[in-house]
């Protein structure tokens, strides 16, 4: 709250792209989507090729539930900046929704190419694996979860995770 009550005073100031951004990012996290999506268009509206801003509307739109308006925008941003690590994953989790998954899948490869170790590309990856009867490698992907920071409520698991030893005379929960 008190970080975009500050944002709001620069931009009282002056009109810039980035505080802007900052300020819908603000928003986005607090769930505050429509507002979210107007700070991004403001942004646009200074600055129509800011990357960041275009990738975080297409996020909004998605998360608004129309992925389909998402993507022209996130196609935007990836004509601007075709390696945007972020604009591909979030393009590949708009086409999830549409149920595009062989161009969603080829976006995830992709984005691990550009960065290895985002966990939570390969978190994707493994939900697609397991959609498509890839067990083994799925299951493998699917163990990045616990790397995604949004997602330690594993590290506050009393017990310690199953890494696949014996099991003899033990329990798994």
């Amino acid at each position: 709250e008190r970080a975009g009550e500050l944002l709001e005073a620069v931009l009282e100031r002056r009109q810039d792209a980035d505080v802007l951004n900052a300020l819908g990012n603000v928003h986005r996290l607090g769930a505050r989507l429509t507002e979210a999506v107007a700070s991004y268009r403001r942004v646009l509206a200074v600055n129509a090729d800011h990357v960041a801003a275009l990738t975080n509307l297409g996020l909004c739109l998605r998360d608004q539930g129309v992925p389909a308006e998402a993507l022209p925008v996130l196609d935007r941003a990836l004509a601007l900046a075709p390696d945007y690590v972020e604009a591909l994953f979030n393009k590949a989790l708009a086409l999830i929704d549409l149920g595009e998954i062989e161009p969603a899948s080829a976006l995830i490869e992709r984005t691990l190419v550009l960065e290895p170790d985002f966990a939570q590309a390969h978190l994707q990856r493994g939900f697609l694996l397991l959609r498509r009867g890839d067990f083994a490698a799925g299951w493998r992907e699917y163990a990045w979860r616990v790397r995604i920071p949004d997602l330690d409520r594993w590290q506050d698991f009393a017990y310690p995770l199953w890494e696949g030893e014996a099991l003899a005379g033990r329990r798994v929960l």
